[in-house]
């Protein structure tokens, strides 16, 4: 009366719980940390930016509600779109976007690791190393420069990324501003 099973038995999979997300792989974290935060690669990318002619009769709101894009939360992300093709590409790079962001949300450590990696392939960490005739001075100088750097770079990162928003915009300005003069002040310290 008993036959073998031919292969192993499935795993219970609870109905009420969620199912838990593939953990990201290590070239998909840092493919979207690069994406996410490198001022080169999304420099690189802004250069190869698709242009599209207008399109006669284009509705962009009809459209939108067509591909059901009207009740989402990136529904302004889409202002400006002249034409059908212009909108499926922009479609296109809004998720690939998203998808970037959940894989660095997903990967925990291991995304700010990423981040991290992808923050000193930026030219502007050498800025701090900029040295002055005081701790006080070289620590403020060194603040400036990174804080106008890292705004120049945000405009890029804004230009080329839908879904940036103008909080993680203004976050990365202060917190590079900040770091920017405790560096520099303390390499100053270190190398009188």
């Amino acid at each position: 009366l008993y036959k073998p099973l031919d292969q192993p038995p499935q795993t219970y999979i609870n109905p009420m719980e969620p199912p838990k997300p593939d953990t990201p792989t290590t070239a998909e974290i840092y493919s979207s940390a690069f994406a996410q935060t490198n001022i080169i690669s999304n420099m690189i990318e802004l250069q190869n930016k698709k242009s599209f002619p207008d399109q006669p009769n284009f509705d962009l709101v009809t459209s939108l509600k067509a591909r059901n894009l009207w009740d989402t939360p990136d529904r302004e992300n889409y202002v400006g779109v002249k034409s059908d093709a212009e909108l499926a590409y922009r479609q296109q790079r809004i998720e690939k976007q998203r998808h970037d962001q959940d894989i660095l949300a997903r990967s925990g450590w291991a995304g700010y690791g990423a981040i991290a990696v992808a923050g000193l392939a930026d030219p502007t960490i050498f800025i701090p190393f900029l040295k002055g005739p005081s701790l006080l001075e070289t620590a403020a100088k060194s603040a400036a420069l990174v804080g106008a750097t890292v705004a120049a770079e945000e405009v890029v990162l804004q230009q080329n990324q839908e879904t940036r928003t103008a909080e993680e915009g203004a976050f990365s300005i202060g917190a590079a501003t900040i770091l920017g003069g405790i560096l520099g002040g303390a390499i100053h310290a270190l190398h009188p």
